[in-house]
């Protein structure tokens, strides 16, 4: 029981982690056309 629990607990940790690395690279995208803008 315990060992499924720490197993779904990783996947979450995981998908976070990947949610998080999307956001920043889609901020550091957005702020270099910004740069290109002006």
């Amino acid at each position: 029981m315990r060992k499924i629990v720490r197993a779904k607990n990783k996947e979450r940790a995981a998908k976070r982690t990947h949610k998080l690395q999307l956001e920043q690279a889609r901020a550091e995208r957005r702020a270099a056309r910004a740069a290109e803008a002006k």
